[in-house]
């Protein structure tokens, strides 16, 4: 037997944060989502530390420097890019 039935973006987006929120709970997941964030991007806060302090040291390498920049950048905004493109495929999987 096969059940047929409409959802909307809403109600998804409710039911997503009550089973984000119990399977959290379930798995104890805060404490491991927070070492993933940390993993993530202390590295990236460090790069752009160095590159800071490099531009400052030595403004001569203002292009190179510049080239360094737009990597990482590039590199965060593809990061978060890919966050959202992972949770639009996991709401598409869903309303199919």
């Amino acid at each position: 037997m096969r059940f047929a039935f409409n959802i909307s973006k809403q109600d998804l987006t409710s039911f997503h944060k009550l089973a984000h929120r119990r399977l959290t709970t379930i798995s104890k997941a805060n404490s491991k989502l927070f070492v993933a964030n940390l993993l993530a991007w202390i590295p990236l806060g460090i790069a752009t530390a160095v590159y800071v302090a490099m531009y400052r040291k030595y403004p001569d390498l203002a292009h190179d420097l510049n080239v360094v920049l737009g990597a990482l950048i590039a590199s965060t905004v593809l990061l978060v890019v890919s966050l959202l493109y992972k949770q639009h495929i996991y709401r598409s999987a869903i309303l199919s």
